[in-house]
């Protein structure tokens, strides 16, 4: 009887090595790229959107736009830089990106002659990073290198006029400052 039932037994734990299987589950996710650009007046912490993760819609700007009532105001007296925003950037791309700033002069159409007004552009740095009137081509602004995650950037943006006060016609001048995003 003994035979039988160690018999038995080697057959049972021999059949179940047998009819042993393995299963794999292959997982895979997708992160979609989020990039902003938001140009803010003050230096307060903003609001970013709260993507889903969607592969489309993930990019958004904010701007005051180009309507007098909403333009920067600018003292001509003053002869150093002055502030005139903030632009906050926010990133999960791998490869960073890097911000280009191009402008037209302040120009003012008032009466019969037209006059400009060229000025520097600043950022966080003491050396100016376009020029108008002299800059021909867009300049780096600010760059984010190669990074993990979500990261966001706040850069002052300022301005100085090269001509000011009393050697300025009456009028009103107006002119325009753009931030191209490019991805790397």
């Amino acid at each position: 009887m003994k035979k039988t039932i160690t018999i038995l037994l080697v057959l049972v734990i021999g059949m179940a090595g047998v009819f042993a299987a393995t299963a794999d589950l292959n997982l895979i996710t997708t992160v979609f790229e989020f990039s902003e650009l938001k140009i803010t007046e003050s230096d307060s912490p903003i609001t970013w959107n709260s993507w889903t993760n969607a592969a489309d819609g993930n990019f958004s700007s904010t701007y005051t736009g180009t309507d007098n009532a909403n333009r920067k105001e600018i003292d001509p007296y003053v002869t150093t830089a002055q502030n005139v925003g903030y632009l906050n950037t926010r990133t999960n791309r791998r490869g960073g990106y890097d911000v280009t700033v191009s402008a037209t002069a302040l120009t003012s159409t008032d009466g019969t002659t037209v006059q400009d007004i060229n000025y520097e552009i600043y950022n966080d740095t003491a050396t100016a990073v376009y020029i108008v009137g002299t800059t021909t081509s867009p300049a780096t602004f600010v760059s984010e290198s190669v990074g993990q995650g979500m990261r966001s950037k706040q850069t002052p943006i300022s301005v100085k006029l090269l001509t000011t006060g009393d050697a300025l016609s009456s009028g009103t001048y107006t002119g325009d400052i753009t931030f191209t995003y490019t991805g790397n």
